[in-house]
């Protein structure tokens, strides 16, 4: 039962980690476009690198968490 909570706390984790990487995201885009428009390509770039080490780690987490899950459901 305590292994169960603790995987609903990290699948709880991830979600708000996601949601939270999106609207510092459009917060970012936002304040580019304001304060410096004519670097948009750039700084679309850099967000677009962070986000894929960002999700690319939220990914890894998450494929970690079905694969504990289905390892429960084996046994």
């Amino acid at each position: 039962m305590e292994q169960e909570l603790d995987n609903w706390c990290r699948w709880i984790a991830l979600v708000f980690l996601v949601i939270f990487l999106l609207l510092v995201d459009m917060h970012c885009f936002h304040l580019l476009r304001e304060y410096n428009p004519e670097d948009t390509v750039y700084g679309l770039f850099i967000m677009g690198l962070g986000n894929l080490v960002g999700f690319g780690f939220l990914g890894t987490q998450a494929q970690e968490l079905i694969q504990v899950s289905r390892c429960k459901e084996c046994v």
